[in-house]
């Protein structure tokens, strides 16, 4: 994990990462959140990257966990079948900080890794954290 990634700092990037059990999961650093050496590459090379995952298609309502300000970035893609995650610290005190990722949106039906075109499951391949994104619906949670 790069907690401050040279040419990164202060951007706010999406990155992807595919959970134990094949379901994605949708980053978003608000420009302090971590990210994993493995998915810098393509976090800061890839600026189309939330277009071709907004243009899949609709699975149904997303549940949004967290509302502060506009979240429909995380609700678009909830609603495509990503676990959707927030750097949600860039909002709380340094006393508050919970230093993890919070899960913001959950998808109506998970979308597995296998279902995506191939140029973008490639990236989100290379992240394997060793979670399953369901269980963070408990603790609203991802430790990164």
């Amino acid at each position: 994990m790069s907690a401050d990634p040279a040419g990164a700092d202060g951007l706010d990037l999406l990155w992807l990462a595919v959970d134990g059990t094949g379901h994605l999961g949708a980053f978003v650093t608000a420009g302090q959140g971590p990210i994993p050496s493995s998915a810098l590459p393509a976090a800061l090379g890839e600026p189309w990257l939330e277009g071709e995952l907004s243009a899949l298609p609709p699975r149904g309502a997303a549940a949004l966990l967290v509302k502060n300000g506009d979240m429909s970035s995380w609700t678009r893609l909830a609603e495509r079948g990503l676990y959707a995650f927030d750097w949600q610290d860039v909002h709380r005190s340094s006393k508050q900080s919970r230093h993890s990722y919070d899960l913001v949106a959950l998808p109506p039906q998970p979308l597995r890794v296998e279902a995506l075109p191939a140029r973008l499951a490639a990236i989100a391949r290379v992240t394997p954290p060793a979670l399953v994104f369901a269980d963070c619906a408990a603790s609203g949670v991802a430790i990164y």
